[in-house]
């Protein structure tokens, strides 16, 4: 192999010259044949560096490893998944503490931002620095550098730097887009909001309405007694079946006597529309012509007034339950740190160092746990409950906690 390692090294700082960065990059993806790369966090759309990126990474000696571990934006991998990108996510993270305890380290185990650009005259540039590509990290909001390297693909260099990613994409899993729920949810993205889930006619005309609910249970209400609480409101019509989702804001509570009758008697003057919750199954709205009677609520505890505003374009999905990592097993990953940590070939001289190095490591493995995640058979998709289903459930809540699967507001 030549003597001669490296051709040239450029420093390039995102903080004094972020356009020469940008360029410089550019310039490596469209001109390279084949890159292979791990890099800790990923969120940027791949036409935010370059349009030939996804096309590069499709090429069969091409792959991407990345960690699966917030930031890392899967519907972003997905798209470049789409184009036939070669991802793999790192699907592991640790527990315990390996610094002064109680410091909230980060739990992901992918740690490294490296690639190798293979040129087609031979050459190779290997990019290796503290840059994740994340908008943070590009955009010069970090304090980021790289340092590119310009080396034959015919030295120890290479073949080095081509072993160590080999390595890393071995204990990596390929992306498949049809576990991009089960990704999301390992994220902890499939996050849980208030919502008050009603039956009603009309559903679909709600938008900047006043809506008045009446119940004899005071604890369903403790989360939601507060003026100015923020939840949303779903409302299913029986007729047609569809769901309306409302963004809504409490604007009046009361578990008073006098504070109940005097929103009834609004609500009865008014004809504004009004739920009577006697029991724990399914509310019903009921209709703007079926007035309140006052006579009817002696026997209520509590009361809260919502205005809804918008109508959101969202669907409203069952959450998984479950444990999301279980404690790993003999795992690649962990015959990978204990074969590092027991060394065997001191040389002369290092006896003492390398006890000492064995004390240190050996402390630092007795108070970590790798944790894997749970196989995708025990993983269920989030789902729409119909109203059959939530007609039938016993002692429902009135606020529950739901996915409300982001899109646009309908204006």
């Amino acid at each position: 192999m030549p003597q001669i390692i490296v051709n040239e090294v450029e420093f390039l700082p995102v903080s004094t010259d972020k356009l020469k960065f940008y360029r410089r990059l550019r310039a490596a993806i469209d001109h390279a044949i084949a890159l292979r790369a791990s890099i800790a966090f990923w969120t940027i759309d791949p036409i935010y560096v370059s349009p030939k990126l996804s096309k590069l990474l499709s090429n069969s000696d091409s792959f991407l490893c990345t960690d699966i571990h917030l930031p890392t934006n899967i519907d972003v991998l997905d798209q470049l998944a789409g184009n036939k990108a070669n991802l793999l996510l790192h699907l592991r993270k640790i527990e315990g503490d390996t610094e002064i305890k109680n410091t909230g380290m980060p739990t992901n185990l992918l740690h490294s931002k490296v690639l190798l650009f293979d040129m087609p005259d031979g050459t190779a540039e290997l990019w290796v620095g503290s840059h994740n590509w994340t908008r943070r990290a590009l955009d010069n909001i970090n304090l980021e550098a790289s340092l590119v390297l310009k080396i034959s693909q015919q030295t120890k260099l290479y073949q080095s730097v081509i072993n160590e990613l080999k390595n890393t994409k071995d204990l990596c899993t390929s992306f498949n887009r049809k576990d991009v729920e089960y990704y999301k949810w390992l994220q902890g993205l499939n996050e849980t909001k208030p919502l008050i889930e009603l039956e009603g006619e009309d559903a679909d005309k709600l938008r900047e309405s006043e809506i008045a609910i009446f119940g004899t249970d005071k604890s369903e209400f403790n989360s939601i007694n507060k003026l100015g609480t923020k939840l949303s409101i779903s409302v299913i019509n029986p007729s047609s079946q569809k769901e309306y989702v409302y963004s809504a804001v409490v604007t009046t509570a009361s578990d008073s006597r006098v504070g109940i009758l005097n929103i009834a008697t609004g609500v009865s003057n008014s004809k504004q529309r009004y739920v009577l919750r006697r029991n724990r199954s399914f509310p019903k709205l009921e209709a703007s012509s079926t007035k309140l009677n006052i006579n009817l609520i002696g026997d209520i505890r509590c009361c809260v007034g919502i205005s809804v505003s918008k109508q959101l374009n969202v669907q409203v999905l069952e959450p998984t339950q479950g444990n999301k990592w279980v404690t790993a097993q003999d795992d690649a990953f962990q015959r990978r740190i204990h074969k590092l940590h027991s060394i065997s070939d001191a040389g002369s001289g290092e006896i003492e160092l390398i006890d000492q190095y064995r004390t240190e490591a050996s402390d630092v493995l007795e108070r970590i746990i790798i944790k894997i995640p749970v196989p995708k058979n025990e993983f269920h998709a989030p789902y729409v409950e119909t109203l059959k289903q939530k007609q039938e459930t016993n002692a429902r809540s009135l606020v529950t906690r739901k996915i409300l699967r982001l899109s646009d507001s309908v204006e």
